[in-house]
């Protein structure tokens, strides 16, 4: 009945220190409790994870360099001044949580028709091997919407990332705009309205659209 989270932190600590077990086998009662003493070590799948301390709004977006899921696709590279939101999503393909995530972003796309063209999602999978990524996304998972790259666990660090999902979203100069492990997206990108890109720098300025829903009538 422990959650795993709470689990994970009774069983840290410093390197090579020790670290005491009991366990009562399936089925068994207390009595049958076996105590194992082990040495703390490194998890190699561990070690790629990041502190879980994520950056305040407006900072630089951490190096990326992510390769296309798909043949011919386009790869991916921050940091950028993309001129558009972008957000980014880190996903796993062992991470069934991570996956859901995406699904559901997806979907916001036919809620918000004001993203087109302003609001650019990008799927990055963090899977050790990319053909595991691959695999997924071949099989036809119906993310439609989204640039589907690899960048494997060594982004995991820089963009200090403890779990999955993990979501960042860079305004259209690329600073950070938020991120977390989720995120209300329609709500994050409401602190910076959504505007269209003038034809140049000195085009008159138009008429901005926002993420809030029209009034009937209105």
């Amino acid at each position: 009945g422990v959650p795993l989270a709470d689990a994970a932190a009774l069983i840290r600590g410093p390197k090579a220190s020790v670290v005491t077990l009991t366990v009562v086998p399936e089925g068994k009662e207390d009595k049958a409790a076996i105590s194992v003493a082990l040495s703390r070590g490194e998890l190699d799948e561990q070690s790629h994870f990041g502190d879980g301390k994520f950056p305040a709004p407006g900072t630089e977006a951490p190096e990326l360099k992510a390769e296309s899921l798909l043949p011919g696709g386009a790869d991916y590279k921050l940091p950028a001044t993309p001129g558009h939101f972008v957000v980014v999503l880190f996903w796993a393909d062992w991470y069934p949580p991570s996956i859901a995530n995406i699904d559901s972003v997806q979907k916001l796309r036919d809620q918000y028709p004001e993203w087109k063209d302003q609001v650019e999602l990008v799927a990055v999978s963090v899977d050790a091997n990319k053909s595991a990524a691959q695999s997924f996304v071949q099989k036809g998972h119906p993310w439609n919407d989204l640039l589907k790259v690899w960048a494997g666990p060594g982004v995991l660090k820089p963009f200090h990332i403890d779990e999955l999902p993990a979501v960042w979203i860079f305004d259209p100069q690329g600073k950070l705009l938020a991120a977390n492990h989720w995120l209300d997206i329609p709500k994050a990108l409401k602190k910076r309205p959504i505007r269209r890109q003038s034809a140049s720098a000195t085009a008159p300025a138009k008429a901005q659209p926002s993420l809030k829903p029209k009034e009937p009538g209105k």
